[in-house]
């Protein structure tokens, strides 16, 4: 723990200076220092654990690269190095790729789909006190902060761009709800529901208006406190169970039921249920994406609304389908196992009950404080007026609640639907690595390292020919 308290102190110092240095290099460099701290809190107290580290620090160190190289090729078509200078127009090919570049830096921290897959992993591996500060709240508040950067002051958006930006939003969302409908364990569900709230950031992001941004920065805010109580409720589970896989629990309500209180409401928070935290910001990118695709409808990006809504409104659903499965196998079901024997103590309580105060705090008085005297100084002014917008919104939010308690119950009638054929191919590719970019990359290194491998075959006329071949190639290019 001693070394978890040092890097925390260390990497508290490096966020706060990565989110006020306005120069991209200095930016970029505390990143990459942040990221290391990330690598070693990770415990490697065995082997998947270690695989887990393996597998952060290099998707982190490919991103960082590439990061580093959007940096760079910005400072150089921008001709400065400070954000405040920049507002590049995307649409040249090379403007679009010192844009996709320095994206993958923030894509990979707040873990959006396809760089998505450390996050469950992490989440699963790292003990619940690192894995509710870094990944939960400083490393993906790092990357929503850099993507608010990139979509809204160093770079003007394209229509092309700005799609793929919802797209990637959109295909998180779908992806990682529907592998958190099939985790045995609460903490790697909890990764994946994690990495679909970013899924939402991003859609709101996408928007481009001040309302998504809002959006964006309220969902951020309500994410960072009920995900963060969630996992203090999965550490005290561990601390008295020994375990938190759901097929081990059960009964968990009668031994803890505050623990139990505070994660059904903080879950609720999460899925946007009123009147937690999550409902308003819910609302207003629902309410957002409605306006601007009925009212500005002469975009590529507004005529595919119902697409951005109907990704929205699924992860709604099936978020609430999850937790419901999950709290229903933990809290209520009946006992499997032998429990450790509890020494409970009164302090591991306070972060889940904070926790879910906070989150009833912010639904409250969201639109009555937070938008107007914090939120709107950072995003500029937002005029709201009650309309007929509002009120689909709110229905659709409704409904999409409704739906996931109906998919729950159906679920639990008829089993899950795994033998249909979207969903087998859907949960066939997943477990192939196929939706992994480690995994892809990995078989790519392998491919070409075993083609490379049976060139080098020790001949000396075999590397003679590389040779000429290579001066060859060089006289063509020059």
């Amino acid at each position: 723990m001693g070394n978890f308290s040092n890097c925390f102190l260390i990497f508290l110092g490096l966020f706060f200076a990565s989110v006020s240095t306005d120069n991209i290099f200095v930016l970029v460099f505390l990143w990459g220092i942040c990221g290391l701290i990330a690598y070693l809190v990770i415990p490697a107290y065995d082997q998947e654990s270690a695989s887990t580290a393996k597998k952060y620090l290099i998707m982190f160190g490919a991103s960082h690269a590439i990061m580093t190289t959007g940096a760079v090729m910005t400072f150089i078509f921008g001709s400065s190095a400070n954000i405040s200078d920049l507002m590049l127009e995307t649409g040249p090919s090379k403007i679009n790729a010192a844009f996709m570049a320095f994206m993958a830096g923030s894509l990979f921290k707040a873990g959006i789909f396809p760089f998505h897959s450390w996050l469950p992993s992490y989440t699963y591996k790292a003990p619940s006190a690192y894995s509710s500060f870094l990944p939960v709240f400083a490393e993906k508040l790092l990357g929503v902060y850099l993507l608010v950067r990139i979509c809204h002051y160093i770079f003007i958006i394209s229509d092309p761009l700005r799609i793929s930006v919802l797209a990637l939003g959109s295909l998180t969302i779908i992806s990682c709800a529907m592998m958190g409908l099939i985790q045995s364990d609460y903490k790697k569900a909890l990764g994946f529901n994690s990495a679909l709230q970013g899924g939402y950031v991003v859609l709101g992001i996408g928007t481009g208006s001040v309302a998504g941004l809002i959006a964006a920065l309220l969902y951020m805010l309500n994410f960072i406190i009920a995900k963060s109580g969630l996992l203090m409720v999965a550490g005290n589970m561990s601390v008295k169970t020994g375990t938190t896989h759901v097929s081990e629990l059960g009964g968990f309500s009668k031994k803890m039921p505050l623990n139990s209180i505070c994660a059904v409401i903080l879950a609720l928070s999460v899925c946007g249920f009123p009147p937690f935290g999550g409902f308003v910001p819910l609302l207003i990118l629902y309410r957002d994406i409605i306006e601007t695709g009925l009212l500005e409808g002469t975009s590529a990006t507004s005529l595919l609304w119902v697409v951005w809504l109907a990704a929205a409104m699924a992860g709604t659903a099936l978020s609430i389908t999850g937790f419901a499965r999950l709290n229903k196998g933990i809290f209520v079901g009946r006992k499997f196992g032998k429990l450790k024997q509890f020494v409970g103590e009164p302090a591991s309580l306070i972060p889940p009950v904070l926790f879910s105060f906070l989150s009833f705090f912010v639904g409250l008085f969201t639109l009555l404080w937070l938008i107007s005297e914090i939120f709107s100084k950072v995003t500029g002014p937002y005029v709201y007026t009650f309309d007929v917008y509002w009120v689909v919104a709110g229905l659709l939010i409704f409904l999409s609640i409704f739906s996931g308690f109906i998919l729950y119950r159906a679920m639990e009638t008829f089993s899950f639907p795994r033998k249909s054929l979207f969903f087998s191919m859907f949960y066939s590719m997943a477990y192939s690595g196929y939706l992994d970019l480690y995994y892809l990359f990995g078989r790519l290194i392998f491919i070409a390292n075993r083609v490379l491998s049976r060139l080098h075959d020790g001949v000396l006329q075999t590397y003679l020919a590389w040779v000429i071949a290579g001066l060859i190639l060089l006289l063509i290019i020059l």
